[in-house]
């Protein structure tokens, strides 16, 4: 089933919670018609703290402009996209101005958060365009927020508090590659704890040809991790701290590539030569 969502505004503060199959012509499909052409934005009044929350397993999400920046007299937005699902896919969205006005407290926040407290797994966040999330120095609202076993490629992710990526409680075998993330905190941190079913740690991550840079870290490990989490052809640079990562990871290629004294990025990083996009 797809549901074809037109150009326009709606209030957003709901929770979907059906679900399809495994196969792709028995996903459930919600897009906009076109690119960012529907726009979910806060109601005037409401109590529900995310802008979309599904609870449906194997559900894409496809083309939204989730927009935060005009918060009503209820409650802020603390996430933007949330899945408690399986086999979720949030793909080709645009998240932003998500808990900018929200308590700096470990309640935390995101704008795309893939989680395993409803015990999902093997979300997917793909061409994602994330930026101006969370208040500056409040290291508990992040970008895309991973608790589970996911892949997170080819989005791009700007100016957050926190974590551009940040993977943390049951955070497994996830694949993160081809993202960009740019003028945050951290690029991306690996970590595990606070664990919701697993106690084993970030263990099988793969982070591969991403470019981090005018971050205050580029790549960190915290928490609690395994060694078999492999680094390779990334693009880390010009971020104040490039590589915090721990003892046991051997797997690992942290070379910037230059040519002429010059970095040599992707064509996927949209922030270099200190400008980034307004968007």
């Amino acid at each position: 089933m797809t549901v074809w969502v037109a150009p326009g505004i709606y209030h957003g503060g709901f929770k979907t919670t059906a679900s399809g199959a495994a196969a792709p012509s028995s996903r459930i499909y919600y897009v906009s018609t076109t690119k960012w052409g529907a726009r979910i934005v806060p109601r005037a009044t409401g109590r529900h703290q995310s802008a979309w929350d599904n609870r449906g397993d194997y559900v894409s999400i496809v083309g939204f402009d989730v927009d935060g920046s005009t918060p009503g007299a209820g409650a802020a937005w603390r996430i933007g996209l949330y899945s408690g699902g399986s086999h979720t896919h949030f793909h080709g969205n645009k998240v932003h101005h998500i808990a900018t006005t929200v308590p700096c407290t470990s309640a935390g926040g995101a704008a795309i958060g893939v989680d395993s407290y409803y015990q999902g797994v093997k979300g997917k966040v793909t061409g994602n365009v994330v930026h101006d999330i969370g208040q500056a120095g409040c290291r508990f609202v992040q970008g895309i927020y991973i608790s589970t076993s996911a892949v997170v490629d080819s989005n791009v992710v700007v100016r957050v508090a926190a974590a551009g990526i940040h993977l943390w409680h049951d955070a497994n075998d996830v694949v993160i590659t081809n993202n960009t993330v740019s003028r945050s905190t951290h690029g991306i941190i690996v970590g595990g704890g606070d664990f919701y079913w697993r106690t084993m740690g970030a263990d099988h991550i793969r982070v591969h040809g991403n470019v981090l840079h005018d971050n205050f870290y580029g790549v960190a490990e915290r928490g609690k991790t395994g060694c078999n989490n492999v680094y390779r052809d990334n693009f880390v640079f010009r971020n104040t701290v490039d590589w915090s990562l721990k003892r046991c990871v051997t797997n690992i290629n942290t070379n910037t590539s230059t040519a002429n004294g010059r970095h040599v990025v992707p064509d996927n990083s949209p922030c270099l030569d200190q400008v980034c996009p307004a968007f």
